[in-house]
């Protein structure tokens, strides 16, 4: 009888670990030819990117994001529930050890079988109780693996969103020293709007100009005046913006200010070549890759329900009818069992969820492939918005300087009589929307090489293994 249940247990144990799970082969990626490059040429880019623009205020923001941003926060929760979840599924594969104890009196009845048998008596007990589930189909082990994945998945996740607040961060700071520079900007071009307003009212008084003169001069001063207002509403905007991106508190958003630099810092060169790894260091990747292998083992988690269980109880311990007898030897008790459940109607419960649990992984396979997709079109997009935003960056330069020199030569012609107020008015018109697309144009610039680093996945760092 021993050499049976020994013979059935070695089988059941040779029988665990076996997984229902299909296997997964993810579909290899065609590298585009632009991005194709040899992996000893690959360069390394900083993991803190931004800390290649070389401006201490942004990497101080952006430190103070990375601790408070509550995105960041949530994620990091999600983190520590997926951690504590994939503890418990590990902790299924062993076996669990409990201690029971209890004690209580108990009257017989007259009638009850054998009848005239009426007693009354104590029961104390004290006992370990082992109880062991047999992995046979590996259900507790794809259970474990799906957590693993959904681990990493949110660890991929966190580095996602703390990449997306670093990157909103740096485009904040940017677009705040943009509108501060457009703000100096269009406060020089109403002092001097002012004086030549002014002046003109005062030729108007004396007779020396039309009224015509005066009014265009008010004009440009007002709309100046308004564009003003436009940008200070928008600085305003984008600091509040920055503060709640931050993690900041009600009280700093309304009172605490920011320092920032008085122009753009150099904006670092990002490599020309890219590596064709771009894959394996974007971390949204990474989720949706660990997500699909979660779905898959969820598969083997809800075909193994089509098979029996198999599991094993042991109880050791002390029973007595008096509490003071009941450490003796004379009192020691213990049993040993197993238990076989097998499946037999449940009308299509089963089978529901292991379609349901194939449905997840066909979406969640859709959602990697579409997430590749989307990874190859952001880094397309962002290397011709980086292309496109320095030739953009050196015509309006060029157009800056040119409308500069125009408005010199309009205000000479009309001190000496041979051009109208109304030709000044449009060189000087056209010099300001120069100097402010120009100032656009640098912000466009910047945010580029933000977007660029972005879509790279943040920087990364290359091992030996991706060198062989």
């Amino acid at each position: 009888m021993a050499r049976n249940v020994a013979v059935i247990l070695a089988g059941a144990l040779l029988l665990a670990g076996c997984s229902m799970s299909p296997k997964l082969e993810l579909k290899p990626v065609e590298i585009p030819l632009a991005l194709a490059k040899e992996a000893k040429t690959m360069e390394v880019i900083n993991v803190e990117w931004w800390r290649e623009f070389k401006d201490p205020l942004l990497e101080e923001l952006i430190k103070e994001a990375l601790v408070h941003n509550s995105d960041l926060r949530v994620a990091a929760t999600n983190v520590s529930l997926a951690r504590a979840t994939l503890g418990g599924a590990r902790a299924d594969l062993y076996p669990s050890l409990d201690a029971e104890g209890s004690a209580g009196r108990k009257k017989t009845s007259d009638e009850s079988y054998p009848v005239g048998t009426r007693a009354t008596y104590n029961n104390f007990s004290l006992s370990g109780v082992l109880s062991y589930e047999i992995d046979l189909w590996g259900r507790l082990r794809d259970s474990k693996r799906s957590a693993e994945a959904l681990l990493l998945a949110n660890e991929a996740n966190q580095e996602t969103i703390a990449l997306a607040v670093a990157s909103s961060v740096a485009e904040g700071y940017f677009n705040l020293i943009t509108l501060r520079e457009g703000i100096q900007i269009l406060k020089e071009t109403v002092d001097s709007y002012q004086k030549s307003y002014d002046y003109r009212l005062k030729q108007h008084g004396l007779g020396a100009i039309s009224e015509i003169v005066m009014e265009q001069s008010r004009v440009e001063l007002e709309s100046a005046k308004a564009n003003l207002y436009l940008y200070e509403r928008q600085e305003s905007e984008a600091a509040t913006a920055l503060s709640i991106l931050l993690g900041r508190t009600p009280k700093e958003i309304f009172e605490k200010s920011f320092s920032l630099a008085s122009v753009l810092p150099a904006l670092p060169e990002v490599p020309a070549g890219l590596p064709s790894e771009i894959l394996t260091h974007r971390s949204d990747i990474k989720v949706a890759e660990e997500k699909l292998k979660a779905a898959n083992y969820s598969i083997g988690v809800a075909r193994a329900a089509y098979f029996p269980t198999l599991s094993l109880s042991g109880v050791l311990g002390y029973q007595s009818a008096e509490l003071d007898r009941l450490m003796r030897p004379s009192g020691e008790m213990w049993s040993l069992g197993g238990n076989l459940g097998a499946p037999l109607l449940n009308f299509g419960r089963t089978s529901a969820k292991v379609e349901s649990a194939k449905a997840q992984k066909e979406s969640a396979e859709i959602e990697y492939e579409a997430t590749i997709r989307q990874a190859f079109g952001e880094v397309k997009d962002a290397l011709v918005k980086r292309e496109v935003a320095n030739k953009r960056l050196l015509s309006l330069q060029s157009q800056t300087t040119s409308q500069n020199r125009v408005l010199e030569i309009a205000q000479k012609r009309f001190d000496e009589g041979h051009f109208s107020h109304l030709d000044l008015l449009d060189a000087q018109r056209g010099y300001l929307n120069a100097r402010l697309a120009l100032n656009s144009a640098k912000l466009e610039t910047a945010t580029s090489v933000v977007t660029l680093y972005k879509a790279l996945g943040g920087g990364w760092r290359i091992t030996q293994e991706e060198t062989k």
